[in-house]
């Protein structure tokens, strides 16, 4: 009986550690999240992540005052931001597990954050009453950066990445 136990855990380690290796690991960093880098374009992103997103075609418009937010399907808590037929920014909340090269991610603390960055600019949320904060790190100012948005508990509820769009407070705004 043991053996047939012990034999029977094996079998169940080796296939969880085959699957666990078969999940893309991905990360967010001021480039983008995983295959999706900012600047894509439309075409680009969703063959790099083997999704169809669903736009109009006044959604993928060249006016630069047009844009467009989206949550491609079988990716819990990523959202993706076009701007002219290009992605901008990515976007990440619960339940999304990914995170930084430096281990931050959805629920980590504002005083991890502030431990794994340096020199990040820090102001008030936009709709949450203090502590809750925005922590920006740019690699080059409106070009390319990070924002964390922590809430009242001082947890990071939100991660976006990429050029100036990672400044709008909600969506396209």
């Amino acid at each position: 009986m043991h053996k047939l136990s012990a034999a029977l855990f094996i079998a169940f380690f080796v296939l969880a550690c085959a699957n666990a290796q078969a999940a893309p690991r991905w990360t967010i960093s001021p480039d983008g999240i995983g295959p999706l880098k900012i600047g894509m374009t439309v075409e680009q992103a969703a063959k790099a992540i083997d999704a169809q997103l669903n736009l109009t075609d006044d959604e993928i418009s060249d006016d630069p005052d047009v844009c467009a937010q989206i949550q491609p399907a079988g990716y819990g808590g990523l959202f993706l931001l076009f701007e002219k037929r290009r992605l901008t920014s990515v976007l990440i909340t619960k339940p999304s597990e990914v995170k930084t090269f430096q281990g931050i991610g959805i629920g980590s603390s504002e005083t991890d954050v502030k431990a794994a960055y340096t020199n990040l600019k820090i102001e008030p949320a936009d709709f949450e009453e203090a502590p809750a904060l925005n922590l920006t790190l740019w690699v080059k100012e409106d070009v390319s950066g990070i924002r964390f948005k922590t809430d009242i508990q001082r947890k990071v509820w939100l991660i976006s990445a990429g050029g100036r769009s990672i400044r709008y407070t909600e969506g396209c705004l």
